[in-house]
């Protein structure tokens, strides 16, 4: 028999995730992509040793308004003289120049902005749902059960960045090969001679 408390005991939520329906690889990249870099920007900032620095609520606020398009409450240019006033050398942080929360929103904004910059370098922004990324983001902000595990997502992320890279790379090659300096073997291998040394004709050792 399983032991239980009285009934005036409070009772006692986790809070959980609702599983996600995915309809196509896509819609499951974007939520993993999202969920990614909210674990890693959250194993950062609400580590031991900048937890009191920083709001995550305020961190996720700004990750979430500069992604949706919302209207952002700090400035998006003021990021970088925000942090330089806020973070100082010794690791500390001056929360009588900056308060931690317009701090915590820039660098929410910041982490936004890193991520849009991944996903345009990679060529991907326009097959990234929006709503599902953000979706993935809330949830790695919280402490409840995500949609997907971490691990999963991680090992999805990982494996599709490096699909991505070996179709980049096929591409080069492919568009490489069309140059005239370059020649191809038939195992595929690509090279260049930067100069060809034309051979001297053989003289005679003898003197006439």
């Amino acid at each position: 028999m399983a032991c239980s408390g009285s009934e005036n005991d409070p009772i006692i939520e986790h809070e959980t995730t609702p599983k996600i329906e995915f309809k196509d690889f896509d819609e499951k990249i974007s939520y993993c992509i999202g969920l990614d870099h909210a674990v890693s920007a959250k194993t950062i900032y609400a580590s031991p040793e900048n937890q009191l620095k920083f709001d995550m609520s305020q961190i996720e606020k700004g990750m979430i308004d500069y992604l949706a398009g919302n209207e952002l409450r700090v400035p998006f240019e003021a990021r970088d003289s925000i942090f330089a006033f806020y973070l100082l050398p010794d690791g500390s942080v001056n929360e009588t120049a900056i308060p931690k929360a317009d701090a915590s929103y820039a660098i929410g904004m910041e982490e936004g902005f890193v991520l849009v910059s991944s996903l345009v370098g990679r060529g991907i922004d326009q097959v990234v749902y929006a709503d599902l990324l953000i979706r993935g983001i809330e949830d790695g902000m919280k402490n409840g059960e995500p949609a997907i595990s971490i691990m999963e997502a991680r090992t999805e992320v990982a494996n599709y960045y490096s699909s991505l890279n070996k179709k980049d790379g096929e591409a080069f090659l492919l568009e490489n090969a069309k140059r005239d300096s370059v020649e191809v073997t038939e195992s595929g291998l690509q090279y260049i001679i930067y100069k060809k040394e034309q051979a001297s004709p053989l003289t005679s050792l003898i003197p006439a």
